[in-house]
């Protein structure tokens, strides 16, 4: 069959003419831009590379010398490279594109955009027990403006944090949940002045922290949670990293494939972020060991 596609091909191609150029249109469906590298091998054998910026909801037309026996590459990615889709064509299929007036679309479902919104919709759902509320909170460094409670106190206009902008200086936080959980969920309210890209890692222990002697409001840290955690690195029982670029109050959440079981504390680690940073809220979503 490949042959016979081959040969189809290589017939389409010499009615064309000696070394006359095809049209490849490659469409952008989605609602942000794209970088777009499109690989074709000439009729000498060389390989060309072409990369551009096709912004939301445009579309190009590139020239291509084909061969019967090789393929064109298109690959696409967001330019924050979160997303990522590859597509071969052949060199009829590129032909058959042309003729028909048809074009290369690339659109969220490509992209694996569809089913991300499917999986950030269920870290979305209201949380409507929050484990964490109430519990005792602590931190390595405070802004005397938020005390590390105020992140679980279930009072949207209160926060919590450091007094140093990530990455000089990781702050991190935790609640004690008091008994072992099973997270199903984690949603963190970022609170921020200038806002901008934030990234957290959320550390799963499956024991209460030591107690330490930490850093008093407006004073910096003096111990550091992250310390304590990689002595206790045998009680890790899970890890989440959520990132984004975000406003004040804006949402990141997670819904691990897998429930985090045996959880007894939680600590958000501030790795990056505008000096601003913080916490308005942190919701855990899961249940109690005890069913409580």
């Amino acid at each position: 069959m490949r042959a016979i596609l081959g040969l189809a091909a290589l017939l389409l191609l010499a009615a064309r003419g000696p070394g006359e150029p095809e049209a490849l249109p490659v469409e952008n469906r989605t609602a942000q831009p794209l970088r777009v590298q499109v690989v074709d091998r000439r009729a000498s054998g060389d390989t060309r590379r072409r990369t551009l910026e096709l912004p939301a909801g445009q579309r190009v037309v590139l020239e291509l010398r084909l061969r019967p026996d090789r393929d064109t590459q298109v690959e696409a990615r967001t330019l924050d490279g979160a997303y990522h889709h590859v597509r071969a064509l052949s060199a009829l299929e590129v032909v058959a594109l042309q003729r028909s007036g048809g074009t290369v679309a690339i659109g969220p479902a490509d992209l694996g955009m569809l089913a991300a919104a499917a999986v950030m919709a269920d870290s979305l759902r209201p949380i409507a027990h929050n484990l964490a509320a109430g519990r005792p909170a602590v931190a390595d460094e405070t802004d005397p403006a938020g005390s590390p409670a105020a992140a679980v106190d279930s009072e949207p206009r209160s926060f919590w944090r450091g007094l140093n902008p990530p990455p000089r200086i990781v702050a991190s936080w935790a609640v004690d949940l008091g008994q072992p959980t099973t997270v199903e969920r984690l949603q963190v309210d970022v609170a921020c002045v200038t806002c901008g890209y934030v990234k957290l890692r959320v550390t799963f222990l499956r024991e209460p922290l030591p107690t330490l002697v930490l850093a008093k409001a407006g004073v910096q840290q003096e111990a550091s949670l992250l310390t304590e955690v990689d002595r206790l690195s045998s009680a890790v029982v899970g890890q989440l990293q959520l990132e984004g670029t975000v406003g004040s109050g804006d949402t990141l959440a997670a819904a691990p494939p897998t429930p985090v079981a045996d959880v007894w504390t939680v600590v958000v680690s501030l790795l990056d972020g505008p000096e601003n940073i913080g916490l308005y809220d942190v919701r855990l979503g899961g249940s109690h060991a005890s069913g409580r």
